[in-house]
């Protein structure tokens, strides 16, 4: 169901609204789809946040009432997004070089949606709730008003909008940031310039920084732009013109009319990909560069043999994938870019192995680069590789209850000690946190993997929910890190090939906990957490209780992990299990970096400096 739900995610069409800045004396509109009434209204930087489509109003999240909108409201006022649907993750930045990385939560509809506040915040805004008026504010703050020679520079935290006044007497130019407040900003700047003699600065209200410049003779703002920096160029007043309206790109939305009954929300141009450029970093690692004018909104979905990047409201340039002709590297088969029927583009990476990566903004404004790298730990053989097996619980902490009447401390047992024989018999060095019923703190089992040096901690659960049909595995990594994600999916993979228990896929573990699980978190080596099967669903329960599905969820355990460190047998997702009978022919032999390369180079996680999170509680099971 999880893949099902994740390519009808990356089919789903975006809608995107155009933003147009208002002429002197206009009245800017922008249509917007219609929204349940009683939809918390947003206010970014003194304009209504966009809404493309109904199924993208926000929310609030009734687990703890955090407000939730759609990245693609976010983009369009100039917030960029890139989505990871895998880690359940959002990285957004803006030309202001705030950088943040949030939690996605899931709307009823089986969206993707952001955490406002949170989000916003970690960028530098402050956001203020107004219950009398059912509006969320989210402010840009100003960080610097200067003068660099004739022209003004205003810096936020967020794209603002501007509406400027010139004045002949007193001779003043006035400029008012609407949805701003002033941050450490000087209140009164003197300056020794030909026709500037101060600026001051101040709250002209709760949603509106101003800023005046005194001059010793009228003169004028004019609006040549750049970014991250607001530069306005002060020019000679020849006449006194009417107020003018300064939108600062990207630009916000003017309040909308008063939307028809059945309206069709207009799509913006699509972002135009330029280039797509391959750079051969090493035999570890490798960059796809997207070049475009304004970066996209991405989706990510990534299996042991193929990465895709869908790059939405996007379209191709001509002969933009012209420069993946050169994408030859030992982690790749080929690399290739097209256009999708539903619309956007894709960037598709067909891979011998599993691998790290990241996407990340970088260079010029629009560039996105996607990192791919060799895991940590991962190349040459299973043998010999030092692995640390936790079975979860034990003596006084019996875990989840089964239905049957059964233990998960007992289960974890059985299934850890078969998974020990398996790694045994292909050569692997083994340790087991324990190998009976005691008790071993959670700091504890970590630090056994931790002083013994080894390459690999695998923990070993059994899940448990309130709803009794809740069912299948699911394999955590700690946040971000990119050599955790990728065992993981092997893993899961490995158990979707398995049957018998149905598989939910890979999910980071601060979905569970801001700080992530406490054994992922303290473990140095790469490390996941194997969430078997349900203690709480009748089907889970059986299966896991029988020593023969016990010895099946050892052998899938194992088989991931020999796909994470050996690569793919065959390069097929659904190969052969040379134990389950019938022979695996390795068409491509397992990357291996050659003597002296088995330790990881400085580079070859773009993905393992993972940002920090900022609370969040959803259900919390045993850890």
């Amino acid at each position: 169901m999880r893949l099902i739900r994740l390519v009808l995610t990356a089919l789903a069409a975006v809608l995107f609204l155009p933003y147009t800045a208002a002429p002197a004396g206009a009245q800017g509109s922008v249509a917007v789809a219609p929204v349940v009434p009683g939809t918390p209204r947003i206010l970014f930087a003194g304009r209504p946040l966009p809404v493309p489509s109904p199924d993208l109003a926000p929310y609030r999240d009734p687990r703890d009432r955090a407000l939730c909108v759609a990245p693609e409201s976010l983009v369009l006022v100039g917030v960029q997004c890139v989505l990871d649907i895998m880690a359940d993750t959002a990285s957004l930045s803006t030309a202001e070089g705030g950088r943040t990385t949030v939690r996605t939560r899931r709307a009823p509809n089986g969206r993707d949606f952001v955490p406002l506040v949170e989000a916003m915040e970690d960028l530098g805004a402050k956001c203020q709730w107004d219950p009398a008026t059912n509006t969320e504010h989210v402010r840009a703050i100003l960080t610097e008003v200067a003068m660099l020679g004739g022209q003004l520079r205003i810096k936020a935290t967020l794209p603002i909008t501007a509406t400027v006044v010139n004045r002949r007497s007193p001779a003043q130019v006035i400029v008012d940031v609407s949805g701003a407040e002033l941050g450490r900003v000087a209140r009164v700047i003197p300056l020794g310039l030909p026709n500037v003699s101060q600026i001051r600065t101040g709250q002209f209200d709760g949603n509106t920084a101003r800023i005046v410049l005194d001059l010793k003779e009228a003169a004028g703002l004019a609006a040549p732009l750049t970014q991250p920096a607001t530069l306005l160029a002060l020019n000679p007043l020849p006449t006194q013109p009417p107020p003018i309206v300064i939108q600062i790109p990207p630009q916000a939305p003017s309040d909308p009319p008063r939307p028809p009954a059945t309206p069709v929300p207009p799509r913006t141009a699509p972002t135009i990909i330029s280039g797509i450029t391959f750079r051969h970093v090493n035999d570890r690692q490798a960059q796809i560069v997207i070049s475009a004018g304004r970066a996209p909104g991405v989706r990510s979905n990534l299996t042991r043999d193929r990465l895709t990047l869908d790059l939405l409201n996007a379209r191709l340039g001509d002969n933009a994938a012209a420069g993946l002709a050169a994408a030859g590297h030992p982690l790749l088969r080929a690399a290739s870019a097209f256009a999708l029927a539903s619309g956007g583009a894709r960037l598709a990476v067909e891979l011998t192995r599993v691998v790290s990566f990241s996407v990340s903004p970088q260079g010029r404004a629009g560039d996105l680069v996607l990192d791919i790298a060799l895991p940590r730990s991962a190349g040459g053989r299973l043998a010999g590789k030092l692995v640390v097996v936790d079975p979860g619980h034990g003596d006084h902490d019996p875990g989840a209850r089964g239905v049957n009447g059964s233990y998960e401390k007992n289960v974890n047992l059985a299934i850890g000690r078969a998974l020990r024989d398996r790694l045994r018999e292909a050569g692997a060095n083994v340790i087991m946190t324990r190998s009976d019923d005691t008790f071993i703190s959670l700091g504890e089992r970590s630090r056994i993997a931790n002083r013994a040096g080894a390459d690999f901690f695998i923990s070993v659960h059994g899940d448990s929910s309130r709803n009794r049909a809740t069912a299948g595995s699911t394999v955590y990594y700690h946040k971000r890190i990119g050599a955790g994600r990728a065992l993981a999916q092997t893993i899961a993979e490995r158990f979707a090939d398995m049957g018998g228990i149905p598989t939910k896929g890979v999910r980071s573990d601060s979905v569970l906990y801001s700080s992530g699980l406490a054994v992922l978190r303290n473990a140095r080596m790469v490390a996941v957490l194997v969430e078997c099967g349900y203690m709480s669903n009748p089907g889970d329960c059986g299966r896991l209780t029988s020593p023969a599905m016990q010895g099946r969820v050892a052998t899938a355990i194992a088989d991931g992990l020999r796909d994470y460190i050996e690569g793919n047998p065959d390069g097929d997702t659904r190969n052969v299990n040379p134990r389950a009978g019938g022979a695996a022919q390795e068409s491509t032999p397992p990357f291996d970096p050659g003597p002296g390369a088995a330790a990881p180079g400085p580079t070859e996680q773009p993905g393992d400096n993972p940002p920090s999170d900022s609370a969040f509680q959803s259900f919390a099971p045993p850890e």
